[in-house]
């Protein structure tokens, strides 16, 4: 697995479907921080442009890229 990256898309599997996220920022002694967007796909989608400009859902901290990782792992 590459190292991951502020900027960095994924997707995760749920039971419906697939959502998308994104390693937005990091805050220097607060942690970091990831945009989950709006939308559920069938597949993994092919415009990934298009959704990482549109809105998202909300956002998540997590307090170490470990965690990012553990969590969304597919």
């Amino acid at each position: 697995m590459k190292r991951a990256k502020v900027g960095d898309v994924y997707y995760v599997k749920v039971p419906n479907g697939y959502k998308i996220y994104q390693w937005a920022y990091s805050i220097p002694k607060q942690g970091d921080y990831i945009r989950v967007f709006e939308g559920l796909y069938a597949d993994v989608p092919n415009e990934i442009e298009e959704i990482v400009q549109g809105p998202h859902s909300y956002i998540i901290p997590s307090y170490t890229k470990k965690c990012i990782r553990l969590v969304f792992q597919n």
